[in-house]
């Protein structure tokens, strides 16, 4: 395929200084840097995003990676990678595996990664058989481009013959030095419930720092399920009169560390569905855990942060991989029977299992939440805080029947069951008590997802 005709003509108006380079067929830029004797850094990637103000094209060094959430904080946007269709729409007569830097000749704009300089010579694949030469100056002055500030950062060195998702991904994560911090208020939280002397005064002076999670755990106390006799109109109110200082402050951490992340808002993965299964079935797992008997029954608040928890690697996923973030979202869209752990380890090499367990240790969170995190797909699971795990499983499969989450089965183990010491009518009756207050937890989720 040759140079297509409306970037051959762009080049022409614009009198730039390029240079074509052919060379045979390839079907990665690797192979392409190979094939026409090329260094891999000074290849250019180009990836596509839109948001309801339109599209724009962000270009960088083929080695980096790019950052969305740096993106969407320079140019104020919502930005998300747009899927093939809309790439093919975007650029008529391009080959449509591609993605033209040279946006510009179609009517959309650019955004260069400052690590592309004014005085390199880049190269853009432009077809699978040619390449454009010309330095990043020049880039820039034909498309009037915008210059993106850290906008991409290097990726880990790979093989040129590496197409290996599990092999890129294991790799990126074995370069990773820094994890998302815990945010100052979650922080805040944890070392009250680490003080024997705390009450819930100290936790209502903490809360009532940000109006935004005062206005969450008002809402929170004053849902059905809680069947509070009058209105909860205060910090104080939702803390002393319905939740409790337990419940109450484990609510918040779950709030509170979701501040961390920022992930796209579409999707079965997206924001919006993250936090609505999140939000049902923390409160599925507080009320079941309230139903066991008083010798087996965990602390109904860490059951609660537990469920709200358990996933928070799809985020983390979202975070620090952006495009596979993407890929997985789309391929659980297009197969929503297939189980979700085999899909991310044939897809990904890697698990939302494997990647919650370590955020949640490099924050230092309980052994309750570790457990959950780890083993809540596992109804084998027999070690220490095991009961926190297999709540998490059984709210889970009930929700997996409202067609909520990511749970693997419908069935209730009946091993698992019987350890629990619950029936099946007990579960259904704790489900239609969630089921009853969806308004009020869709709400919450709403919140939390904005």
């Amino acid at each position: 395929m040759s140079i297509p005709t409306t970037l051959e003509r762009f080049l022409s108006r614009q009198l730039a200084g390029f240079e074509v380079i052919v060379h045979p067929a390839t079907a990665t830029l690797e192979q392409t840097a190979k094939a026409a004797y090329v260094p891999l850094d000074q290849m250019l990637s180009a990836t596509a995003l839109g948001d309801r103000r339109g599209a724009v094209v962000a270009v960088y060094r083929a080695t980096h990676q790019l950052d969305l959430l740096a993106i969407n904080r320079q140019l104020r946007r919502e930005l998300e990678i747009l899927p093939e269709q809309r790439r093919a729409d975007l650029f008529p007569g391009c080959d449509s595996r591609l993605v033209p830097p040279l946006a510009a000749a179609f009517g959309i704009k650019t955004l260069v990664d400052d690590a592309v300089g004014d005085t390199d010579d880049v190269y853009m694949e432009v077809s699978s058989t040619e390449l454009v030469r010309m330095t990043g100056r020049e880039l820039r002055r034909i498309q009037n481009a915008w210059t993106g500030r850290g906008i991409a950062a290097p990726g880990p060195e790979q093989p040129a013959t590496n197409t290996d998702p599990h092999q890129t991904i294991r790799a990126r994560i074995q370069q990773i030095t820094r994890l998302p911090a815990m945010p100052e208020m979650a922080q805040r939280i944890l070392q009250l419930r680490a003080n024997p002397y705390a009450d819930a005064r100290d936790l209502t002076r903490i809360v009532e720092l940000d109006p935004s999670l005062a206005a969450q755990l008002i809402r929170y106390a004053g849902s059905p399920f809680f069947a509070y006799q009058g209105d909860v109109t205060s910090i104080h109110d939702a803390v002393s009169r319905v939740l409790g200082y337990d419940m109450a402050s484990n609510i918040v951490l779950g709030v509170a560390v979701g501040q961390s992340f920022a992930n796209p808002p579409e999707g079965p993965l997206g924001l919006r569905a993250f936090w609505r299964h999140s939000v049902r079935c923390a409160a599925l797992t507080q009320l079941l855990a309230k139903s066991l008997p008083g010798d087996v029954r965990p602390k109904p608040g860490l059951a609660y942060l537990a469920g709200m928890l358990h996933n928070f690697g799809f985020l983390l996923l979202g975070h620090l991989f952006q495009p596979e973030f993407y890929w997985l979202n789309k391929q659980v869209e297009k197969r929503p029977e297939a189980p979700i752990l085999k899909l991310e380890a044939d897809l990904l090499g890697v698990t939302h299992v494997e990647l919650g367990t370590w955020l949640m240790e490099h924050w230092n969170m309980p052994g309750e939440i570790l457990a959950a995190v780890r083993e809540h797909h596992n109804p084998d699971y027999d070690g220490v805080h095991a009961i926190y795990a297999h709540l998490v499983l059984v709210a889970n499969r009930l929700l997996k029947r409202q067609g909520l989450g990511d749970a693997e089965s419908l069935e209730l183990p009946a091993a698992l069951m019987e350890a629990l010491s619950l029936s099946e009518e007990q579960v259904e009756r704790v489900l239609a008590s969630v089921t009853g207050a969806a308004e009020a937890l869709d709400g919450i989720a709403r919140q939390l997802a904005a």
